[in-house]
């Protein structure tokens, strides 16, 4: 499969992350369980693929921390990070695209879509079998949680959560 980075697009060697909201518990730290909801499309803000942020890098080095991540995001709880390698994905016919955005008033170069789930396909048979493979197959890992509440709990950035 070409990598795309040549055209402008996102390389095979890349990672992508998908900010999780803790208060959604769709992230079972202590089992290390993810929900396939956590690739669930948002019905208004995914009308033209699942969002997802490309990861920093050498060669990109204005791409996104974890941290990063989660800090453009609105939930006050915070957010765990899914992180997903794009050739990865690719190998099972799953395409991540660039899309660059405005989000929250800063521009987000790191912007990127799933298009293959969407808001207009989001609970078809289709759609839920890719939230399982994105989930249960292709998350290498998920960090955080990261966030105001995660931090004030943990001391610190992305520190696990652990009730006293």
């Amino acid at each position: 499969m070409p990598d795309n980075k040549a055209s402008g697009g996102v390389g095979d060697d890349e990672f992508v992350y998908r900010r999780v909201p803790v208060s959604a518990n769709r992230y079972d730290p202590s089992r290390r369980d993810l929900s396939p909801d956590a690739f669930d499309p948002h019905k208004k803000s995914d009308p033209d693929g699942l969002s997802v942020v490309r990861a920093r890098s050498e060669g990109h080095p204005d791409f996104l921390t974890p941290e990063q991540t989660a800090a453009a995001g609105p939930s006050a709880k915070g957010y765990y990070i899914a992180v997903l390698r794009v050739g990865d994905l690719r190998q099972n016919g799953i395409d991540v695209v660039p899309d660059p955005i405005v989000e929250h008033g800063k521009e987000c170069p790191a912007h990127a879509l799933i298009p293959c789930i969407n808001a207009s396909n989001r609970g078809t048979q289709f759609a839920l079998d890719i939230m399982v493979l994105l989930a249960h197959k292709h998350t290498v890992e998920v960090l955080g949680p990261f966030g105001k509440l995660a931090d004030a709990r943990n001391g610190g950035p992305g520190g696990a959560v652990t009730d006293s």
